[in-house]
Order: structure tokens, then sequence, then C-alpha cells
């Protein structure tokens, strides 16, 4: 099958997004990549297939490489007129990896194809690319073009945008959503990664279990993925009525838009009738008791387990933070042992905490003593370079503000 070049904008945590895309797509087909973006080579890529992808923002089909931004005007000009598209065409510019000045190059494109006969719009109104929003609002993977110039070290590609990120999808499941603003929710995009983590490959699409349910985030995720067995529990009553609330609600309105596009003769991207769910009243450090392995069998398991108490900045001390470790290594060592004693064959990623006391990391080291002497295989995130991970061969999701941060851990039995 013949090989196409994409290139995936990455996001905030460009580590763990190119880590999602190396564990889809195989670290093999890896070209290059830069803290912007990451080029592979592949058979196919559709435009649904982003909504699948938490670290990646945009992607790119690239159409030249080995060319310099002196020529991005002459390849935009040709493309656009090889498009032989009718009427006003709409076209947007960005640049990664390189400052352009994208807007004036814009105005002087649409003023040599007006000299073409070509009538055009610029989508851009200043130097800086366009949002998500904007891009879907204009409907450029459809109708005329984004074209973009992504510059590495040592070269330059030429390409057009044919998907972005569909902010409005994550609105989408997120208005329904009960909150708890005390526990807080593992944001949806991290889910998404961590799922993506879990899989063997872009074809893999395991059941997947959340012994700290929560509010359901993660099997909201996986179920808009198409993964069609999910099970979650949580110690806590509220909680486990909370994610069978938020998802009782995403079915409801999957199933409005299922029969939407289907009354309108279109074929739905999933069929959320089909979707097995699962939601249970469950202390997990006690997970032997209360399961048996069979019930475990095909799942992996995907989720975040109490970070520790919400510390501010004015008030985290190492001591406070060595005390919360202590506790936190006792819980957690519990689950990890009643999870060994079921012989629980399926994958694990999960976050960890760690902390920034004055701009210092102090790190949960006692949970990977424990995953080591209880026999867990850590699973490196990006194989291909020590330095792109930690010493422990996981990554790190940091947000501004918070002192509070998440390790993301892959990992099974041996």
């Amino acid at each position: 099958m013949t090989q196409q070049t994409f290139a995936f904008i990455l996001g905030r945590e460009s580590k763990l997004s190119l880590a999602e895309l190396c564990n889809l797509y195989g670290s093999n087909k890896l070209i290059t990549w830069t803290e912007h973006f990451a080029i592979f080579s592949l058979s196919h890529f559709s435009q649904t297939d982003l909504m699948h992808l938490g670290g990646s923002l945009r992607v790119i089909r690239i159409l030249e490489e080995g060319i310099s931004s002196e020529h991005f005007t002459s390849q935009i000009l040709l493309t656009i007129k090889e498009s032989k598209h009718e009427g006003k065409y709409t076209f947007a510019l960005a640049n990664y990896g390189i400052q352009l000045p994208i807007f004036d190059m814009g105005m002087r494109i649409k003023k040599m194809l007006l000299g073409e006969g070509i009538s055009a719009r610029l989508v851009n109104h200043e130097n800086t690319n366009i949002h998500s929003a904007v891009f879907k609002k204009e409907k450029l993977a459809k109708q005329g073009g984004e074209f973009c110039f992504l510059q590495t070290p040592q070269i330059g590609y030429f390409g057009i945008t044919i998907a972005a990120q569909d902010i409005d999808d994550y609105s989408r499941r997120d208005t329904t959503k009960e909150r708890d603003m005390i526990v807080g929710m593992l944001p949806p995009k991290l889910a998404q990664m961590m799922i993506n983590l879990s899989r063997k490959n872009s074809e893999d699409l395991p059941w997947i279990y959340d012994p700290f349910c929560g509010l359901g985030t993660v099997l909201i995720e996986a179920a808009n993925m198409n993964i069609l067995s999910i099970l979650g529990s949580d110690i806590n009553p509220d909680m486990v009525t909370a994610t069978q609330n938020n998802i009782n609600s995403y079915i409801e309105t999957e199933k409005v838009w299922y029969d939407r596009i289907t009354k309108s003769g279109g074929t739905p991207k999933k069929n959320i009738h089909h979707l097995k769910s699962e939601i249970f009243l469950m202390d997990a450090t006690e997970i032997e008791i209360s399961m048996g392995s069979e019930n475990l069998r095909g799942h992996n398991i995907v989720s975040e387990w109490y970070l520790g108490d919400i510390m501010h900045p004015r008030s985290i001390t190492i001591d406070k933070v060595q005390k919360e470790r202590r506790k936190l290594a006792t819980m957690y060592r519990k689950f990890f042992v009643w999870l060994k004693n079921l012989h629980f064959t399926g994958d694990i990623c999960m976050t960890f905490p760690f902390w920034d006391i004055a701009g210092k990391y102090s790190f949960f080291s006692e949970i990977h003593d424990i995953l080591s002497e209880l026999w867990y295989k850590t699973i490196p995130l990006l194989p291909e370079d020590e330095e792109l991970t930690t010493k422990k061969w996981t990554l790190l999701y940091k947000r501004p503000g918070q002192t509070v941060w998440r390790e993301v851990w892959h990992g099974r039995l041996r």
C-alpha cells in the first residue's frame, strides 16, 4: 500500500502527544519531530481519526518536502490553480517551527490569484495561525484549504490541513456532565491519550475498566472511541451515581445524533446502541474479594486514583508532601497487591501524583518501588530515546498554576 506523509501538530504536552502517536502507529513510522509537530509515514489517515487523538491539534497532509520558506507562496499558488476550484476560493496560511508574515503573504497570494482571474478570500486577519474553531467554521477541510509550512532544523515541509481538533465535540460531551469541584476531573484529552497508550496499535480496541471512575471521564472517552465494553467502580456512592448519570446523558445525546445522521442518509461514526456499560460500588483496594479474574478478562485498566490532598502554593512544604506520599503509598500498595493476586493480564495506564514545591519536583518514588517489588513491568512510553522520558520511563502532565501534577505510567504484570 502506498505510504503518505502526515504531520501531526502536537498539543501542550508534546512528549505525551508524540507517545500517543508512536504507540498507535509505531515509532518505526516516525520520520522526524520537533516540539511543535511530528511527521509520520502512514498508509492512510482520515479526518475522523483525529477525533480519537487527545494529543494532536491538527493533521496535515504533506505535499512537498525539502523546500525553503521562499517557495511557500509559489507552492500555494500552484496548488490552488491545480485544484480548478469553482467560485471564490477561501484559504488560510499556517506556519510551524518558523515565524513567517503569513497575513502579508496571504494578501500577496490573493492579489496574484486575482490577476489570474481567481477570486479568493484570506481567513487570517493577523500574522498568526487561525484557531481550530475558525478552521471548522470556514469548512477548510472540504472547501478551500489551510496551507502550512513546517520547518525542522534540517528541512522544510509544505502541506495542507486535512483535519483540526473539534473543540465543539469536547464541549458537547462536557455540557451535561455532573461535576465535583473538590474531587476535580481528569482532563478529557489526557483520558484519550491514556486510553491510546494502553492500546497495542491503532486497530486494537480493548475493553476498558476504570476502578476509580470518579465522574466517568475515562469511560465516556472510551465509549466515544468505539470501545463497546466499559466497566467502572468507585468507593464513593456519590461518584458511582455521578458516573452513571454522566454516561446515561452521553448515551442519550449520542442516540439523538445517531438518529439525525441516519435519517438524513448518512453513516454514523459509531453505534452507541452496542455499548455495554456497568458501573458499581467497590473498594478497589479489595478488588480481589469483590471481582473475579473472569470479570476483567479482555479489559485494560485506565484510571486516575486519588492524587492526594489539595495543596496551595503558599502552604505546600516538603514535610506535608512526604506525609502525603506515605499515606498514598499504603493505599496504592493494597490495590496493586490485590490486582496481582487476580493475575490481571491486561495493560494498565494510570496517573500518579508529583508535586511542585517552589519550582522543585517531588516525585511519588514509593509507587515505583511498590510496582517493582510486586513484579509489575513498566512499558516505556517513548522507547526510542531515553532522554525524552523520566528515569522511570514515564511522562509528565503539568498544568500551570497547580502544585499537584500527574505522572503517566503504562505497565502490566510480568
